[in-house]
């Protein structure tokens, strides 16, 4: 059995420009300075790798 604290996770956004990039929200702003990276966000894209459906999706973009 693995115990997951949910109130230690935190929201995090994966990339730019890769899925294996993900930094919490928190510190996205500093990350991006860091790494040169884009401070503006001009498009996205919501997914998933498995067990998600068209409607987790089309919640999620609401």
């Amino acid at each position: 059995v693995i115990e997951i604290n949910l109130d230690t996770l935190t929201p995090h956004v994966n990339g730019p420009f890769t899925p294996d990039l993900a930094t919490p929200v928190a510190e996205m702003k500093a990350v991006a300075k860091a790494n040169g990276w884009p401070l503006q966000v001009e498009w996205g894209l919501i997914g998933s790798c498995t067990n998600s459906s068209y409607e987790d999706l089309s919640r999620a973009a609401s």
